[in-house]
């Protein structure tokens, strides 16, 4: 069964509107490895029934779905920004950012979390992350970083150690920013005809 926080996030929606995903930019240092961190991701998708979650409507209530495998994995994008100058990465991701953003995900199928990885220069990298606000809170993605840039293993095997990793906050602040923007000026609300109430 649901707790109340995750009742009110279903909110009766099959799919998790922009408002509900969770997304953070990591800038990583280091010899990023995309076979190292597709097999991390198969890894701890296996490992971790947080990431073979989905949630369905049983008998008027929404529960979690734990899955005993995922056949498809967590997608993973991948992005050449080297020829780029500094400001222009930065536009780049931004645009990545808020084109991500306003994807869908639906929670009854599917992974609840997606990748983008952007080589922005010499053993330079930008992480993208953007999962379900559901999920968000229950998985931690750093010891998939690390073991992607020379880790030994994630079953129990020694990480990779003092792995630089940043939090893009100049985009961040960014993205903050875009949403101000976006919600400073909502619609106008339809002027429908209320019903009127009579008296008892």
């Amino acid at each position: 069964t649901l707790t109340e926080g995750e009742q009110w996030f279903c909110g009766n929606r099959d799919f998790v509107s922009p408002h509900f995903l969770a997304q953070t930019l990591y800038k990583i240092r280091g010899e990023f490895s995309p076979i190292r961190f597709g097999k991390g991701i198969r890894e701890r998708t296996e490992a971790e029934d947080i990431l073979r979650t989905n949630y369905a409507e049983a008998d008027g209530k929404w529960v979690a779905v734990v899955f005993p495998h995922r056949r498809e994995m967590p997608p993973v994008l991948y992005q050449n920004f080297t020829r780029m100058d500094e400001d222009e990465v930065e536009t780049a991701l931004r645009k990545n950012m808020e084109s991500d953003m306003r994807r869908d995900m639906e929670i009854k199928n599917g992974s609840l979390v997606r990748f983008s990885v952007f080589h922005v220069g010499e053993k330079e990298y930008a992480l993208l992350v953007t999962m379900a606000q559901l999920i968000a809170d229950a998985w931690d993605v750093r010891p998939l970083i690390r073991l992607a840039v020379g880790g030994q293993g994630t079953d129990g095997g020694k990480l990779a150690p003092q792995v630089p990793i940043f939090r893009g906050e100049k985009i961040e602040q960014s993205m903050r920013e875009y949403w101000k923007t976006v919600f400073a000026s909502p619609p106008p609300r339809p002027a429908l005809p209320c019903a009127a109430v009579s008296p008892k």
